[in-house]
């Protein structure tokens, strides 16, 4: 017969399968410490004196993206690199408008690096806003997503580069996810591929394309992959270390992702006791920031069908306060199955 733990059993038994699963006891405590952070969070004032540049711009209204790129979680790497471009426009306002081939400014096509969930696809957006904003482009420059090789390598056979001169002519700042897709180099499955990196590169200098068509600007291109795969991507064409500033993403780490996921909750305007909380937390960051969200946001769905069955009595409290039955069998299922690891109790239920 399988038994319920008590409350009582449960909490250290919790403690040690976090401890020993997911993060130690005084990670766990530093991140339910800052997990009241608002997802607009404060910056410290030691992380304004990091980016000095961008520091001034901080809660300005016409420089929104820089903000919030100042107010999220991580990216250290990014904030330097914007800091930098915030500086050289501080100290040479003439910037604007420039051509970019300009021996002063850096390389602002970008490959973004990085573990799943390290907010590659995220900085991409905030960077070519923060770009805008500070007039390397223009302010109607959006950033086009390929969606990723898929939307460059074209079934019929030298299809691609077509496709994607045609892309560069028509948007200036291109983002291309999961770009380790580009660096099948070999010769039977990788010819497009190839043919669309070298296309890229060649256009990137501003000069003719391989058709001998006149580039008509530069385009910023922003790459997103994997940090294992970077040296590859490089390796597939000499050109592409000189075009573009790399820039590492380092994963969040578990007090990080406990301030995201809660400004998550917050964001959506729902809460969660502390218990629940770490319950559950403990299963879903295990995985990706990105599935964090995902998983909350189905945990929602599952509680408005839950206050839609049970009429329209439920006070608005209780509508937005989520459960751990909302967020499904599978969190109850993994949470079960580490405590019986943890106890040695077969039959331990949550």
């Amino acid at each position: 017969m399988q038994e319920a733990l008590s409350d009582e059993e449960l909490e250290p038994l919790l403690q040690r399968v976090l401890e020993a699963d997911v993060y130690n006891e005084q990670l766990l405590a530093q991140g339910i410490s800052r997990i009241d952070a608002p997802f607009t969070r404060e910056v410290s004032d030691a992380e304004l004196l990091r980016y000095p540049s961008i520091a001034k711009l901080y809660k300005n209204e016409a420089y929104p993206a820089v903000t919030r790129l100042l107010q999220m979680v991580g990216m250290e790497s990014l904030k330097m690199f914007v800091d930098e471009l915030a500086e050289l426009v501080e100290d040479c306002p003439d910037v604007h408008g420039r051509n970019l081939t300009n021996a002063s400014i850096p390389n602002l096509s970008i490959i973004l690096s990085g573990k799943s969930g390290s907010g590659k696809s995220t900085s991409a957006r905030l960077y070519a806003a923060a770009l805008a904003e500070l007039g390397f482009v223009g302010r109607d420059d959006r950033l086009y997503d390929t969606g990723g090789p898929a939307g460059l390598i074209e079934r019929n056979l030298n299809a691609s580069v077509p496709n994607l001169l045609a892309i560069l002519d028509k948007h200036r700042v291109v983002f291309i996810d999961e770009a380790d897709g580009l660096a099948r180099n070999n010769e039977i499955t990788g010819k497009e591929e190839q043919a669309v990196l070298n296309a890229l590169v060649a256009r990137m200098d501003g000069g003719s394309d391989p058709t001998g068509k006149p580039a008509r600007r530069k385009p910023i291109v922003i790459l997103a992959i994997y940090d294992t795969a970077v040296d590859k991507l490089l390796r597939c064409n000499q050109g592409l270390r000189r075009r573009f500033t790399t820039l590492h993403l380092e994963a969040h780490d578990t007090p990080e992702r406990l301030v995201i996921a809660r400004a998550m909750l917050q964001r959506l305007g729902y809460v969660m006791d502390e218990k629940t909380f770490v319950k559950t937390m403990g299963v879903v960051l295990r995985t990706t920031v990105d599935r964090v969200e995902e998983k909350v946001k189905e945990a929602i769905r599952r509680k408005k069908a839950r206050v839609r069955a049970m009429g329209q009595d439920v006070p608005l409290v209780d509508r937005l306060k989520l459960e751990e039955v909302d967020f499904g069998k599978a969190i109850e299922k993994q949470l079960t199955l580490w405590l019986r690891r943890a106890t040695g109790r077969r039959d331990a239920l949550v």
